[in-house]
């Protein structure tokens, strides 16, 4: 039985030790078992990529939106209860 070493020291996937030849001597059944690993853990390591991505987007926008709410907050300051109510009092009434 050949012996495949697919992960490195950190047990990460990795196909660059692999001999192709270790490979054709597997039997068919854990050959695909071997394949279909190599495959859904590339698809892992790439939709873990994309999760980072999309994390990064996020926190890049929830800044952008931070950013502009202070400026909103800047040009509308917020009215205190107060100063609604004198705008209420001073209106001509119908």
């Amino acid at each position: 039985m050949p012996n495949i070493e697919i992960f490195d020291s950190l047990g990460n996937l990795t196909t660059e030790n692999i001999d192709p030849a270790e490979v054709e001597k597997l039997p068919p059944e854990k050959r695909e078992r071997l394949f279909n690993l190599i495959t859904a853990a590339r698809a892992t390591e790439a939709a873990e990529d994309r999760l980072k991505a999309a994390e990064k987007l996020v926190a890049l926008k929830m800044s952008e939106l931070t950013q502009a709410t202070e400026a909103d907050r800047l040009v509308h300051p917020p009215t205190t209860f107060l100063q609604e109510l004198r705008k209420v009092q001073n209106r001509p009434r119908e």
